[in-house]
């Protein structure tokens, strides 16, 4: 191409000829706007060139070659942001920014231009906005109206957020491929496997995730192989495989630069922490949250220094070391209030919930219980909110694209879109009106719930102190009362008793002695049952040698008061059940036979085969039980006067045994013809394998 001055007339040499002077000047100006005007045109029809292609040109000491690489990533994130798509106006030919990145790429790797490969990821990462943060483990489900997993889905929207990533990863990692370039997927695969991961499909993360530190070049890059670590360690936990998961998270610890960080650091113990609180193994875990909370203070994240303590309260809970879990989750509480973290507040909430229950205040339970639904509401609503907030951006974005590649056609359609985006806006409203009312009227119906169940366990309460004060009053006070009264004799008259007489007294003090024990022992054991302190750990064993200490006591207490007892078990009896529990069932029953025997009765302990259970009796021929009062003997609700030697009985050892029988899967009851005629009490309990027992 010629320079200017050759096609300007009269500008060569600088010499103007004097003639037709100014029709030249005119001449000139109107050429000189021509390629001004022209230029523009150009530069404007290259999309994405419009403002940095002459300072790329201008760039110096930069080979042409990488120069025209950072060009095409450049346009490349220029038609992503502007929405363009393969596609030719008015004789000019667009093409998609997957065009212009794999073009880079693949200029790259035939120049063997290492930083071009990285612009190629850096390029990647702008246009799809990949995110790479590391996964907190540990979300459970915190009830059964809304599980951990809708939870989860709805706190974070990182697997909404993808916009096709996917497909033009595996795309590129199929470049990668077919250009031989194998050593430098491993960033896609991890990528990939993030996605997988974001849509809870861990099979397929686990896949990539694999592949991805399977890779050589992958261990120059020690932080990466960290994080790939740590989140293949978080896709077993999910995916119930524990010991995998901690392997994994265990490698994570062993690289040593990533643990320089020590935000990482504190969320991979984190991580650990939790496997192992899964596994019960509840010591280890409260080793790793501590060591965790200490690395998130070095961090100075206070979110996770929040939620580190939350977990140590959770774990000092179970372990029942009660008071540093309620001085953790305090603190937790107070940092998540501070930064209004309602995510990590409710777990507070839930947690000192199930620790004052532990600790037998209920009335602070109750409290905490309902702050963690009043969170648990709110989350959920701010979660709808956002989502349809989002969903309206992206809508809002979508249209700004189509009116910037098609400017001409939005606008002559704008008037008609307007009015669709109207109705949609309007029917948007409407369902999000109409969730809301929703919500609220299901928020007033569990509260509703909530109110009533806390009336229904306020009033159990009740019972259960009235129940307990009559128990001191009557049951309590009544031997103690006759302790003193049989003492009192003794002591003023032991000068003038023989020895016969003596040894009658302490029989009946040592008989009495006895009866408080029980009575006691039944006290401790049934307030234990009301707290939800006790549990039935059901094993195989014979009935026979469980019994045989407690039959002996009482053969000797029945054969001071002229009563004789009679043991038909056999050594082969063998059942499946608790076996403190049948102990504490067989001795109430033995001391209420003997209780309301008398000289010359007898006492029967018995058992026979049902199918594949085993009924145990216990028989006295004694004063029997009125029908009317054998029907209420095991109720809980009511009291029973029974007459034995003037006393009141409240029946709380027939509670305990109808207790305890049923923690055992099996049944209670009594028969009796009548005053005088004796009864008979029977339990059933599972017999087993291998146990020979005559049926009947």
């Amino acid at each position: 191409m010629k320079p200017l001055f050759y096609i300007i007339p009269g500008i060569k040499n600088n010499k103007i000829p004097p003639e037709n002077h100014y029709k030249d000047k005119v001449v000139c100006l109107f050429l000189l706007l021509l390629f001004l005007f022209s230029s523009d045109v150009i530069c404007s029809q290259v999309p994405g060139t419009g403002n940095f292609s002459y300072s790329n040109v201008n760039k110096r000491n930069e080979d042409d070659d990488t120069l025209e690489v950072r060009l095409l990533y450049d346009r490349a994130v220029a038609a992503a942001r502007s929405g363009i798509h393969d596609h030719t106006e008015n004789g000019t030919e667009f093409r998609n920014a997957v065009y212009y990145y794999l073009e880079g790429l693949k200029l790259s790797l035939e120049l063997n231009y290492e930083n071009g490969v990285q612009l190629f990821y850096q390029t990647l990462s702008e246009i799809y906005n990949q995110k790479t943060d590391l996964p907190v483990i540990g979300y459970e489900e915190l009830n059964d109206t809304f599980p951990g997993n809708r939870f989860r889905d709805f706190q974070y929207y990182r697997n909404k957020k993808h916009f096709g990533s996917l497909d033009a990863y595996i795309r590129a990692a199929q470049t990668l491929r077919e250009l031989n370039a194998d050593e430098q997927v491993y960033l896609l695969d991890y990528w990939i496997g993030l996605i997988y991961f974001d849509w809870f499909n861990y099979p397929r993360a686990l896949k990539h995730f694999e592949a991805a530190f399977k890779n050589d070049n992958i261990k120059s890059d020690s932080l990466l192989l960290s994080d790939v670590y740590q989140c293949a360690g978080a896709s077993f936990y999910y995916k119930g495989s524990y010991d995998s998961a901690i392997i994994c998270i265990n490698n994570s610890l062993e690289i040593p630069a990533a643990m320089k960080d020590p935000l990482k650091h504190g969320i991979a113990l984190s991580n650990l922490g939790e496997i192992y609180y899964r596994k019960s193994d509840f010591s280890t875990a409260l080793t790793c949250f501590r060591n965790s909370h200490d690395q998130f203070v070095l961090s100075g994240d206070s979110a996770c220094i929040s939620l580190s303590l939350a977990e140590v309260g959770k774990t000092g809970i179970a372990l029942n070391q009660y008071g540093e879990a309620e001085d953790a989750l305090l603190r937790a509480m107070k940092i998540a209030g501070n930064l209004d973290d309602k995510a990590i507040l409710g777990k507070t909430y839930y947690y000192l919930d199930k620790l004052f229950m532990k600790m037998g205040d209920y009335e602070k339970a109750y409290y905490y219980l309902n702050e963690f639904s009043h969170v648990k509401e709110s989350l959920q609503a701010e979660s709808i909110s956002g989502f349809f907030s989002e969903y309206q951006t992206n809508w809002q974005n979508e249209m700004g694209r189509e009116i910037t590649k098609k400017e001409g056609e939005a606008l002559k359609r704008s008037e008609t879109t307007v009015e669709l985006n109207k109705t949609r806006l309007y029917l948007l409203l409407l369902g999000l009106i109409i969730i809301i009312v929703f919500f609220a009227a299901t928020y007033t119906y569990r509260l509703y719930r909530l109110k009533r169940r806390a009336n229904i366990y306020l009033t159990e309460l009740n019972r259960s102190k009235e129940k307990f004060l009559s128990i001191i009053s009557h049951d309590v006070r009544g031997p103690i009362v006759g302790f003193i009264d049989l003492l009192e004799p003794l002591n003023r008259q032991i000068k003038d008793l023989s020895p016969g007489q003596i040894s009658g007294h302490l029989d009946k003090i040592i008989s009495m002695s006895q009866n408080i024990k029980l009575l006691v022992d039944n006290l401790l054991e049934w307030t234990k049952a009301q707290q939800g302190l006790i549990e039935c750990k059901p094993e195989p064993f014979s009935l026979y040698e469980a019994v045989a200490p407690d039959l002996e006591i009482y053969r000797q207490i029945a054969g001071s008061k002229g009563i004789r007892l009679v043991n038909n078990l056999k050594p082969e009896t063998g059942i499946v059940a608790d076996r403190n529990m049948i102990r504490i069932i067989v001795r109430n029953l033995l001391n209420n036979a003997v209780k309301f025997s008398g000289k010359g009765d007898a006492i029967t302990i018995n058992a026979f085969g049902d199918g594949d259970h085993i009924v145990v009796s216990v028989e006295d021929t004694g004063i029997g039980i009125e029908p009317d009062l054998a029907e209420a003997l095991f109720d809980e609700g009511s009291d029973v006067n029974t007459m034995a030697s003037g006393r009141r009985n409240s029946g709380l050892g027939l509670l305990l045994c109808r207790e305890y029988v049923e923690k055992c899967n099996g049944k209670i009851w009594v028969k009796s013809d009548g005053a005088n005629n004796g009864s008979a009490f029977f339990f059933t309990v599972k017999t087993s394998q291998g146990s020979w027992i005559k049926s009947n």
